[in-house]
């Protein structure tokens, strides 16, 4: 008991510790007037240090799920899995009539987007796959991991704008256990990073729809996003909707049955 103590605590610290230093980070560079892309490097950079510092400090171990080696090819699958399982999310809609293309146009602001995207991913899934999924599941297996960090991540999206009950639930199931599955079969944070920044950059900046509640203005598609809730997610964007669970859940049973090729 005194042992698993030891080690949530040692996880509730890190969480605190790597958040505030974060957003103190990023509330300093804002308040000199950074650019957008210097804060973001240093976002993601930072996030990447404390952790490694933080593990190698606390549990004298190596975080081989930051290793570097596995970053180029990691974070590209991922990036390209995101991209290809919201593609055809937003497919889906767009087949039951509920997603229409208006517009479309290039801005250099997507490459600056896509930079932001990436270090909250990695923000993010350093705190809910590396300090939570981890911890539990060495205290307790993978399945009660899978559980409690995919509750845990719906629950952190109910503060979101636009979210409800529906919105939170959805997160924590498609998200939520498809992002632990990356983590769990790769062993590795870059995987789910480039996931969840994949799918963000095409939800928001490719085609324009919200993305968990926040509206983004700069995407290449203009698009109109119309009819039920239960398709189109609503205010809070197609994260809500039936249809990304589906594909999401569906994503998770892919890579949990491909294991060997994506390691």
């Amino acid at each position: 008991m005194i042992r698993i103590l030891k080690r949530l605590g040692l996880m509730v610290l890190g969480i605190v510790l790597f958040v505030a230093i974060l957003i103190g980070v990023q509330w300093l560079l804002e308040h000199v007037h950074t650019p957008n892309v210097a804060v973001a490097v240093i976002i993601f950079a930072l996030a990447i240090v404390f952790y490694t510092a933080y593990e190698r400090t606390t549990e004298r171990r190596v975080p081989t799920e930051l290793a570097a080696r596995r970053f180029p090819r990691l974070t590209s699958l991922g990036l390209i899995f995101g991209l290809v399982i919201f593609s055809i999310t937003i497919a889906l809609v767009a087949l039951a009539g509920s997603y229409h293309i208006v517009s479309w146009s290039w801005s250099n602001a997507l490459i600056v987007g896509f930079i932001a995207l990436l270090a909250d991913a990695a923000a993010e899934e350093i705190v809910f796959r590396g300090f939570i999924f981890r911890t539990c599941r060495d205290l307790w297996g993978t399945w009660i991991a899978l559980a409690i960090s995919a509750v845990l991540f719906g629950a952190i999206h109910a503060f979101n704008p636009h979210a409800s009950a529906v919105s939170s639930v959805a997160i924590a199931i498609e998200a939520g256990v498809l992002l632990g599955v990356a983590y769990a079969v790769t062993e590795s944070l870059w995987f789910p990073i480039g996931i969840h920044a994949g799918w963000n950059f095409a939800e928001s900046m490719i085609y324009g729809a919200n993305v968990s509640g926040i509206t983004v203005h700069t995407s290449f598609f203009t698009a109109k996003i119309e009819g039920p809730a239960v398709l189109t997610g609503g205010e809070f964007g197609p994260e809500a909707s039936i249809v990304a669970v589906v594909v999401c859940l569906a994503a998770a049973l892919v890579l949990a049955r491909s294991r060997r090729r994506i390691a």
